[in-house]
């Protein structure tokens, strides 16, 4: 479907403001004359015939605030309905109303409009307060679901591990033919394997003792005799 061109657009605007324009004249003059053959002032004539086109607007305005914001519409309502009455009520009773054959103004006794002229602005001022007065303050506020907060991940602390000591490197073999299997020398070379072991070795005396007697080519007490020996010499 084609777009509406400017000249629609520009006619849907104007039109409706044209024709209220057009209304607001004809009922403008119709209550001016009305009003000051009630009896009004100049003055008063031409505030009594703004007020019912102005009731419309305010009324109007009104309910589309309320459509929006959110409130009840009787009392726009009715005072839109209020003011159209009463444009309409003047525009037939100046054209009902005899006149002067000559001047061609309204003649004759007013009647009931005499009254209703006089107290027509305070009934549009208590209507138009009505407005002001019924309307809810509470604005529509649009239900906006909680942004999302996002959280930095936590890592997680995994323990470290706790790795058993390395085991001591596995004291080297006495060379072929170096007589490790005499006394002498078994003792010798355990010397010089406990001189090699760490400071911190966790084995005790009987299990250094089992693990270095082969290699010294000693047997396992004598072995552990002589680290006995050994760290007594230490000690001293």
């Amino acid at each position: 479907m084609k777009a509406p061109g400017w000249v629609e657009r520009f006619l849907v605007m104007a039109l409706p403001a044209l024709l209220g324009a057009g209304v607001f004249a004809v009922a403008f003059a119709h209550i001016v004359e009305l009003a000051v053959w009630a009896g009004q002032p100049a003055w008063s004539a031409v505030l009594l015939a703004c007020t019912g086109e102005a009731m419309a607007v305010a009324a109007i305005l009104e309910i589309r605030h309320r459509q929006y914001h959110g409130g009840s519409l009787v009392m726009p309502v009715i005072v839109l309905v209020a003011a159209v009455v009463f444009s309409g009520a003047c525009n037939l009773a100046a054209a009902l109303a005899d006149r002067d054959p000559v001047t061609g103004r309204l003649a004759g006794e007013p009647g009931v409009w005499r009254p209703t002229m006089a107290v027509w602005v305070v009934v549009a001022f208590g209507c138009v307060a009505g407005l002001k007065a019924t309307r809810s303050h509470t604005a529509a506020v649009e239900q906006v679901a909680p942004a999302a907060v996002e959280v930095a991940p936590v890592p997680e602390r995994t323990p470290e591990p706790v790795t058993a000591p390395a085991p001591p490197p596995a004291p080297e073999p006495p060379a072929a033919g170096t007589g490790a299997t005499s006394r002498g020398s078994g003792r010798h070379v355990l010397a010089e394997l406990v001189a090699k072991l760490p400071a911190d070795d966790p084995r005790s005396e009987r299990q250094l003792a089992a693990d270095l007697a082969p290699v010294a080519g000693l047997a396992p007490s004598t072995a552990r005799r002589y680290l006995g020996d050994l760290r007594k010499t230490v000690a001293a």
